[in-house]
């Protein structure tokens, strides 16, 4: 399991929130992601991915044939609940660019799972 966060804390810690860093950001877990597929190991990465393109991108590195597009259809307070300290850095103006507070979120065009976190372990048993 791969989570922002702990990405964040480690492989990623001197990048910021800027545009072309959280691509960045992301660019590294999906290349983190398919090192681990090539050996293996399925890897769940939960990360914010606001724009198709940067989706598309991921997609190319992991490898089409991988990668399962998994969009949790949550409003804006279920994130700030779930990520907190993110949320809060945003509204104190420490960091920018974080979608549903200074930028938007671009819906998937195509998940292969949409889910809610209401509903998520009934979704979950059933992906098998």
């Amino acid at each position: 399991m791969l989570d922002g966060s702990t990405v964040r804390s480690g492989l990623s810690r001197e990048l910021d929130y800027s545009l072309a860093d959280q691509a960045e950001h992301l660019h590294r877990v999906a290349h983190i992601a398919h090192i681990l597929n090539d050996q293996g190991i399925i890897a769940i990465c939960s990360f914010i991915s606001p724009d198709e393109a940067i989706r598309n991108q991921v997609k190319e590195i992991i490898g089409k044939d991988r990668f399962i597009l998994v969009y949790m259809d949550e409003d804006i307070e279920y994130c700030k609940s779930n990520k907190s300290e993110l949320y809060e850095l945003a509204e104190q103006g420490k960091i920018s660019n974080i979608p549903g507070v200074d930028i938007d979120y671009e819906l998937p065009q195509k998940p292969k799972y949409v889910l809610k976190h209401t509903n998520i372990r009934e979704k979950i048993t059933n992906l098998s």
